[in-house]
């Protein structure tokens, strides 16, 4: 059970591993502090896979699950923490310099996946999305989307240590 007096954002991502690597980052400090600003400790990121590639197939367009940072905390940067856990090696999360593209960001405290993710635009058909807006940053989720979502069945992720 969610609390209902939560509140949520969503983002576009290519995909949700936070297993792996237990860490969300933006690609600018600007978006991860504005997100962080408006963030309170229990409220909610909703990652939903893009529409295309490099998303998985069977992912593209699904609300894939949900996670919540360490809120009053200070941006990371994640590259540095990336590389001394010797994290993930996928080369398309890292830049031509070698800099993971994500890397101002926040620890993952909780993450949940949902357990038969839905297709957000077939959840809500009538959702006019922007979708570079909601890639770079974390859009505000309305209220009534809020309570569709949250009652969705789901698993909890066992983070890394």
């Amino acid at each position: 059970m969610i609390d209902e007096n939560t509140k949520a954002f969503f983002t576009l991502a290519w995909g949700f591993d936070p297993y792996e690597f237990p860490a969300w980052g933006f690609s600018t400090r600007g978006a991860a502090n504005s997100f962080i600003s408006r963030y309170t400790a229990g409220d909610w990121l909703v990652v939903v896979a893009t529409g295309g590639e490099p998303t998985e197939e069977r992912d593209r367009g699904r609300v894939l699950g949900m996670l919540q940072v360490s809120s009053g905390s200070q941006v990371h940067d994640l590259d540095v923490i990336i590389k001394n856990l010797d994290g993930p090696k996928d080369p398309k999360i890292f830049d031509d310099d070698g800099v993971f593209k994500w890397r101002h960001g926040f620890l993952i405290t909780k993450a949940v996946r949902f357990d038969d993710p839905p297709i957000f635009s077939e959840l809500f058909p009538g959702y006019e999305r922007n979708g570079r807006q909601e890639a770079a940053t974390a859009v505000p989720l309305p209220d009534q989307m809020w309570q569709i979502i949250r009652g969705l069945p789901f698993s909890e992720v066992a983070l890394p240590e």
